[in-house]
């Protein structure tokens, strides 16, 4: 978990009254981590990490982009200015809750009613949380 209101569980019941019983029983501890606000200092050995996996083992997000891929680019461009960029942190605010309703549908399919930007990364989020495998159509 990054912060105090992230997602910790999912509760799958029978009825309303198990689901509440279910949530009665989550126990969530917190701990206080440090504080990395300079992706700079993120990125130095030594560094707390936040994020790993197999792949990934980072303090931050990193893009990076390889010099050869872009150097027909720069060959090409009227004007390249080079330098180190920062721009802040910043939340895009949208509207709706981080909340759902998923139910059993008449065929027997789990259906899930939700807000989101991105209704196939949420597909497979959700799909890997419940151990399903996606099936495409077409």
């Amino acid at each position: 978990m990054r912060f105090i209101g992230d997602q910790v569980a999912v509760v799958v019941a029978q009825s309303e009254a198990d689901a509440q019983s279910a949530i009665r029983l989550i126990k969530v501890e917190y701990e206080d981590l440090p504080v990395l606000s300079d992706p700079v200092e993120a990125m130095k050995p030594g560094a707390y990490i936040f994020i790993q996996t197999s792949e990934i083992q980072t303090s931050a997000y990193i893009t990076r982009f390889v010099k050869e891929t872009l150097n027909p680019l720069f060959k090409n461009a009227d004007v390249v200015i080079e330098g180190e960029y920062r721009a802040p942190v910043q939340e895009h605010a949208y509207l709706q809750p981080e909340a759902g309703l998923s139910y059993i549908d008449e065929d027997g399919r789990i259906t899930i009613l939700c807000a989101g930007q991105w209704t196939h990364a949420d597909q497979e989020s959700i799909a890997h949380a419940l151990g399903y495998r996606l099936k495409r159509c077409g």
